[in-house]
């Protein structure tokens, strides 16, 4: 019958996404060098990432707060961010002047080192660009 049929994929369904997922854990934890994107952070179920010993975040100023916690909560060791807080901001929608204003705030701003003046250990500036 047809709700029987229906109940033996969703069980064979379940059983394979368990499967990719133990696969999955598995090379997690062999590879030296696990590259993601921050929306595939916040999708994933933090449990089912490993630690890591550091964690670097690239573009960092279209990155929301949120997402940037997420992957720094990863790390053991250590955060690196990189990017130009001159360049465009976080993309987000929001019903509030309020929660747009949060949305587009990066971690350079929240940092207090997104002006270019600014004289702070923390950050450096490239000397060469090369496109």
């Amino acid at each position: 019958t047809a709700p029987a049929v229906a109940e033996r994929l969703g069980a064979e369904w379940a059983r394979l996404e368990d499967d990719q997922k133990g696969d999955r854990a598995a090379l997690l934890a062999l590879s030296p060098v696990v590259g993601a994107t921050l929306t595939q952070l916040a999708l994933t179920p933090f449990a089912e990432w490993p630690r890591f010993d550091a964690v670097v975040i690239d573009e960092a100023q279209m990155a929301t707060l949120v997402q940037v916690c997420i992957a720094a909560a990863l790390a053991d060791r250590r955060v690196a961010v990189f990017g130009d807080p001159c360049q465009l901001p976080p993309v987000v929608q929001a019903s509030t002047d309020a929660a747009l204003a949060f949305g587009r705030r990066d971690v350079f701003a929240q940092l207090q080192v997104e002006s270019p003046l600014a004289e702070d250990p923390r950050r450096a500036l490239l000397r060469e660009q090369y496109r």
